[in-house]
């Protein structure tokens, strides 16, 4: 977005319209469900009453840092370039101080990691080639004269069919920086309010749906 908004700004918007797409999906699943007639009784799992250990205490400390450099990420980008690189920070900690094996690092799951990191160099060469640019100019072609809300609803459902057959992370990094440029160009401008209308949540309640059912 420009200008970019502050994480206190984000939370601001994001959370509460999180809050009622998970109440809502979580009713809709109840509703269409019905686990109180179909679910056989589920066991609870079993407190434990141990103290936290140091490794615990490390292992929480390396992961609140991390986030915590994400979070003024802009502000040490002098410091560290990009975002990846606070990224390394866990690891070299976890991995450095023998909590985290050999065998944690082979059982990680590299299909997702190359999926995500190649969905952000994809998203990058689309914006440097210029490709980018002349998505932007043809959507804003099929969506010149609409109104701002019904080009928030085309890009909802562009998104939703995008999303469902591929990682979310790989379709917002495609398709928002497309967003934001129409959005720009609308006779009223509304680069931030397009960026924010995104359909993940239905996405990701159909796909679990479709997967329940078949």
């Amino acid at each position: 977005m420009n200008p970019p908004p502050s994480w206190f700004e984000w939370f601001l918007v994001a959370l509460p319209v999180s809050l009622i797409c998970d109440l809502a999906i979580w009713a809709l699943l109840l509703w269409v469900y019905q686990p109180s007639s179909n679910t056989p009784t589920i066991s609870s799992i079993r407190t434990t009453k141990d103290p936290f250990t140091g490794t615990q205490f490390f292992v929480c400390a390396v992961t609140v840092l991390t986030i915590v450099l994400w979070c003024f990420e802009r502000r040490l980008e002098w410091l560290f370039g990009d975002m990846g690189l606070i990224a390394i920070i866990p690891l070299v900690a976890f991995f450095g101080t023998g909590i985290l094996t050999k065998e944690d690092f082979n059982n990680f799951l590299w299909t997702v990691i190359i999926l995500a990191m190649g969905g952000i160099a994809l998203g990058k060469a689309v914006d440097s080639s210029g490709l980018l640019h002349m998505i932007a100019v043809s959507v804003q072609g099929y969506v010149q004269g609409m109104s701002t809300f019904e080009v928030c609803c085309v890009f909802a459902g562009l998104v939703l069919v995008i999303a469902t057959f591929i990682s979310h992370t790989v379709g917002a990094l495609i398709i928002l920086p497309i967003v934001a440029q129409v959005g720009a160009t609308l006779p009223d401008p509304h680069p931030r309010l397009l960026v924010m209308v995104r359909s993940d949540s239905i996405a990701c309640l159909l796909r679990h749906l479709m997967h329940s059912r078949y």
